[in-house]
């Protein structure tokens, strides 16, 4: 192409030195560039630089949490794992009265949920930090998404900008996904895209009841198998220091509410199967006991509720329907499931070693 346009303008005879293509590659990719740029600052898959109409092009909460931590109107803020994404925010505003917005990770790691605290407290400092507190999130064995997080959104520094503009994930991933369904959408080709709104982000739609759940169970039934780590009490009550250590410094400026999410008992029994439960719940009774001496720290233990033993109530072992949900909302400005001392964190392990013991006879046939 080159040479015809050479040719055209009677050039083709003057020759081209290396100065003036590295001038052309130079003008070529200025413009290739900028174009890149331009689209993306335009078009904005993860919502960084502004949110339309409370709408997000995709549902990928680890992606949009900085754009949403960013732009959205906000005085409270819910932050935890896969276990706290379906709470309906209307509810939660109805009852804390505020305007609270989610960012959550599924499988949120120790690592992950500090970034989501120092993005929340650098971008706004909100008056009220509700806290799902997930025991398998301080576990050293999770970490299995921390490869795929993209932690460079999370930074201060506007060089991470670049990874977003021109990185792999946005153009080879979501982008054109994001774009084609917004195309097959507007020509009725593709009933729903990808779009969501705020309130929204990272809910999962799936069915709760048992025999989903026995199914579940009995498809990984060889997990169960897993050796013990005899460094599991400390990795986890070193994690457990370090969040309550954030917690402390957001407590400064607002309340924090921290929910501890009812588990179902197979999930306790599935614990028990690992060697896990008596560190799990060790780490727990530290945890709370550490918690309950800041006054702006309100620790909830909805762990021991009868619900936990009806497996029609739940997706999997640890995730829940939105009957649990509306339960725990309601209950968020209320004294009923409150701890506030050592003997009510005890009381409620031993709530769930009884509701433990009742699941485990009901259902032995298939344990």
């Amino acid at each position: 192409m080159l040479h015809m346009w050479l040719k055209i303008k009677g050039h083709l005879d003057v020759p081209v030195g290396p100065n003036k293509w590295l001038a052309l590659f130079a003008c070529a990719g200025f413009i290739l560039l900028s174009s890149m740029f331009l689209l993306v600052y335009s078009y904005d898959t993860y919502s960084y630089y502004r949110i339309k109409d409370n709408r997000l092009k995709i549902n990928a909460s680890e992606y949009l949490n900085p754009g949403i931590a960013k732009h959205a109107q906000y005085d409270a803020v819910l932050i935890g794992s896969s276990v706290v994404q379906n709470f309906d925010m209307d509810l939660v505003n109805s009852v804390l009265g505020s305007k609270t917005i989610k960012l959550t990770v599924r499988g949120m790691t120790d690592d992950q949920r500090a970034d989501v605290l120092s993005l929340v407290n650098r971008e706004r400092k909100p008056k009220k930090i509700i806290y799902g507190f997930d025991l398998f999130s301080f576990d050293p064995s999770n970490a299995q998404n921390e490869a795929s997080f993209p932690r460079y959104l999370y930074n201060e520094s506007w060089f991470d900008d670049f990874r977003y503009i021109y990185g792999y994930e946005n153009w080879f991933r979501f982008m054109p996904a994001s774009i084609l369904y917004e195309i097959g959408s507007e020509f009725g080709a593709i009933p729903k895209g990808l779009s969501v709104s705020v309130d929204c982000v990272g809910q999962w739609d799936a069915e709760c009841s048992k025999a989903v759940v026995q199914e579940r169970y009995a498809a990984h039934s060889s997990d169960k198998a897993q050796a013990f780590s005899p460094g599991l009490r400390r990795g986890m009550l070193t994690r457990v220091e370090s969040l309550i250590d954030e917690l402390d410094i957001c407590s400064e400026w607002g309340e924090v509410i921290v929910i501890f999410p009812p588990y179902s008992s197979l999930y306790w029994h599935e614990l028990k199967l690992l060697g896990k439960y008596d560190v799990y719940v060790d780490i727990k009774r530290l945890a709370c006991a550490r918690m309950i001496q800041n006054p702006n720290i309100r620790v909830l233990d909805f762990q021991g509720i009868e619900q936990t033993t009806d497996l029609d109530h739940y997706m999997d072992s640890k995730h829940y329907d939105d009957l649990i949900y509306s339960l725990m909302t309601k209950e968020l400005n209320q004294g009923a499931y409150r701890i506030k001392t050592e003997e009510d964190v005890d009381r409620v392990a031993g709530d769930v070693g009884v509701l433990l013991e009742a699941f485990q006879h009901e259902n032995q046939e298939w344990l």
